[in-house]
């Protein structure tokens, strides 16, 4: 039975599933467009968004039949116990190696744009005792938090827009459609890691307080707002800075920050403004993350307190941060080992379960006429 002081509602979900998929790739999803799609990669953009809503309703749809079971307990009457263990697993270690390589991309970050001469084992050390406090917790109180959170970036993130837009030379939004097949799917092959975090919805529907009408929409809308604002930001830097130096910068989002100057404003650089609301994006990741993979392990346990699982989580997630040495092996890390990952998890897992879902539902209406 789920306590009553560790519930969410249909708007505090869809605030964690907002800020759980806008995380670390913020900084760094345009230069895998710009390097693929030139000037068109908001039509990647568009198609992979299209794409995570229709999955987004097929895993709606099924936590929603089993709104009071998580997918560790639910799984079994859709597919064998061997196999839910297998699915059980992959999804925790996507879970796992998503906190590894996103905490390990905030030490190196803040590395390089704001604390140099810090080591950076300071950092994750600090990072790791913030979001293990705040998933240890309760989804109540990352529900409030992330409230608070989304309030407060708002304002900035539409300021920084607005400065940007100003600054854009329409020149470089030139020549447009310039792509064969070959790059799009090669775009959409890459975009899973982008629209991770909507499969949370086969934990955290059993959260969501009695009333679950209209949840659908709410999840949908998510993943909406996250497809419009992946789009409004690569096509706003594209303006900004151009097909060429996108596809050089590893993190061009925040090098249009720092190459903006506003002479005689009260904030002349917008870089530390920037940086301020991604910490707090990719906070709010980390501890989804960590979160939902500690929640499959108590499960899979029999355990009624994910609790206990948050440190073993977040140590496995620490060792993970480990491996990279260095920026450009931390994307390389992420694009060619974590997005393999999600795709089994973000797209195979969800459709097959919706078929074997939508199957047995069909079967059990012959049964009853």
């Amino acid at each position: 039975m789920m306590h009553e002081n560790n519930r969410i509602n249909k708007t505090q979900n869809m605030i964690i599933i907002l800020n759980a998929v806008i995380g670390i790739e913020i900084l760094t999803f345009p230069n895998v467009l710009a390097s693929t799609m030139k000037t068109s990669g908001w039509i990647t953009l568009l198609i992979a968004g299209l794409i995570s809503m229709i999955l987004t309703v097929m895993v709606t749809k099924i936590a929603l039949k089993y709104s009071d079971e998580t997918i560790v307990e639910f799984g079994k009457e859709l597919v064998p116990a061997f196999i839910l263990k297998i699915i059980c697993i992959l999804y925790f270690i996507a879970f796992t190696v998503k906190t590894g390589a996103a905490l390990r991309s905030l030490i190196e970050v803040v590395r390089i744009f704001l604390l140099p001469r810090t080591p950076p084992q300071i950092v994750g050390v600090i990072m790791i005792i913030a979001i293990a406090h705040l998933a240890r917790s309760g989804i109540e109180s990352m529900g409030r938090m992330y409230m608070i959170i989304t309030m407060v970036i708002i304002i900035p993130t539409l300021f920084i827009g607005i400065v940007l837009i100003t600054q854009i030379n329409f020149m470089n939004y030139l020549p447009a459609f310039r792509f064969s097949f070959k790059d799009l799917m090669t775009s959409l092959k890459e975009m899973p890691v982008n629209f991770s975090g909507f499969e949370l919805i086969f934990l955290f529907t059993v959260y969501i307080k009695n009333d679950k009408k209209g949840l659908l929409k709410y999840n949908v809308f998510a993943m909406l707002i996250v497809t419009v604002f992946y789009i409004s930001t690569y096509v706003i830097i594209l303006g900004k800075q151009g097909v060429a130096m996108l596809s050089r910068q590893l993190v061009p989002t925040m090098a249009a920050m720092i190459s903006i100057d506003i002479p005689n404003a009260f904030i002349e650089n917008l870089d530390g403004i920037m940086m301020a609301i991604w910490i707090l994006l990719i906070f709010s990741s980390l501890t989804t993350f960590l979160f939902g993979g500690s929640v499959i392990l108590s499960k899979m346990f029999k355990s009624k307190d994910s609790k206990a699982f948050v440190i073993p989580c977040i140590v496995i997630a620490y060792i993970i941060a480990s491996i990279p040495q260095n920026y450009d092996q931390i994307i390389k890390f992420r694009l060619l080992i974590l997005n393999r990952i999600e795709i089994v998890t973000t797209v195979i897992i969800p459709i097959l379960l919706f078929f074997i879902y939508l199957y047995k539902n069909r079967k059990e209406v012959k049964s009853s006429e």
